[in-house]
């Protein structure tokens, strides 16, 4: 199995510059459009039989123009998200954006207590996206967050052993 992460195309928050993680999230311009458009013609020929997103317009609108393309409906998940950016939500200022980067730096350097200010520590991160118990198909397995997939079907092409 192989697994394609795609970051959303261009928003009205990424032009203006702000920390944009909350639902549901600012939409595409028209060159995320594009974008999103491009993508699909990158990705046609992949062998994608599922698509997942988060419950954030942009990616359902990112990853619409590849499941048109390829006959599939998008599944949502609830745990699949962003870092929550707190108190710097909607932010474009410096100290904002320096702020919420910093964080995450303190979390990749194993520092979990270090909080979001307003928000979430690296600790309660990762929690949250385990506890979304729905479970989801991806790529021909039935996953249920925090334990190992079950396949539900064969997986055409994969090598013994790569389930």
């Amino acid at each position: 199995m192989r697994l394609y992460l795609l970051r959303h195309g261009q928003t009205h928050s990424n032009v203006s510059g702000a920390l944009d993680t909350a639902f549901p999230g600012a939409d595409l311009t028209d060159l995320g459009q594009r974008q999103a458009q491009a993508a699909s013609r990158a990705l046609e020929d992949r062998g994608i039989g599922a698509i997942s997103v988060s419950t954030l317009a942009r990616t359902h609108q990112t990853a619409g123009p590849t499941a048109t393309q390829l006959g599939l409906t998008p599944v949502e998940h609830d745990g699949l998200r962003e870092i929550t950016a707190g108190d710097f939500e909607m932010r474009a200022d410096e100290t904002a954006v320096l702020g919420y980067l910093g964080t995450i730096a303190h979390w990749l350097e194993g520092d979990l207590a270090s909080p979001m200010p307003g928000g979430e520590t690296g600790t309660a991160f990762p929690g949250a996206v385990r506890r979304s118990d729905r479970p989801h198909l991806c790529a021909g397995c039935r996953v249920r967050a925090g334990r190992q997939p079950r396949c539900r079907d064969p997986h055409v092409g994969d090598a013994p052993g790569e389930r």
